[in-house]
């Protein structure tokens, strides 16, 4: 904050704080493209629309087989359950339960169920994706 203007209305400034004043300014204009302000960075590309409806449907298939949706905790984590099935001691998660789409969609896919073109997981596990040979 400035200091209060003395009584004739007149405010002396020392030059290191105009100097730090025109500084400032400057700083502002770098941030700024010659025709203004810069724009904002471009959005990243948004997912295919088509998936988010798929998986809507799966979603509703499976409620209508039991599964259910607990929101834990204050980050609410989701957890995918089948029927039956509660969290807890006994019960691992991402072998009885899912925190993820993914695995539920794998998990969904090895019993043989149903999933979209949209929704089907590539291959994971051992040899699903070799890294190049590395050169000597």
């Amino acid at each position: 904050p400035a200091p209060p203007a003395p009584p004739g209305g007149r405010v002396v400034r020392s030059k290191a704080a105009s100097a730090a004043s025109a500084g400032s300014e400057q700083k502002t204009a770098a941030r700024s493209g010659p025709s203004g302000p810069m724009p904002a960075p471009a959005a990243p590309p948004r997912a295919n629309s088509q998936q988010y409806s798929d998986w809507g449907q799966l979603w509703s298939q499976l409620l209508q087989q039991g599964w259910r949706l607990e929101e834990v905790g204050k980050r609410r984590d989701a957890y995918f359950l089948p029927p039956g099935v509660q969290r807890g001691p006994g019960k691992k998660n991402r072998v009885d339960y899912f925190d993820s789409k993914k695995q539920v969609i794998e998990h969904v896919q090895r019993l043989g169920i149903s999933v979209p073109a949209t929704l089907k997981s590539q291959p994971t596990g051992k040899g699903a994706m070799k890294k190049p040979a590395s050169k000597k």
